[in-house]
């Protein structure tokens, strides 16, 4: 129930390979993945209050700016 909740979330520096589970996070609007090892986005598909090129930051405060098809969204 609590990560329906979320609106921002920073995953940053954390290692991760997956952002598997992250689908839970309905009302997600805003996530920061920067230095991690992620293979992809798809998870990430779902989620349609995410803010795509303002909501992914990769880094270094800089954002990763994803076209919509990348997260399989028309």
């Amino acid at each position: 129930m609590a990560l329906a909740l979320l609106q921002v979330l920073d995953l940053s520096h954390n290692r991760l390979v997956s952002v598997r589970g992250l689908e839970r996070c309905a009302n997600l609007r805003e996530l920061r993945l920067g230095h991690n090892a992620l293979q992809s986005l798809e998870p990430l598909a779902g989620l349609s209050q995410l803010q795509v090129g303002t909501g992914v930051g990769v880094g270094g405060g800089e954002r990763l700016y994803v076209p919509a098809q990348t997260l399989n969204r028309t």
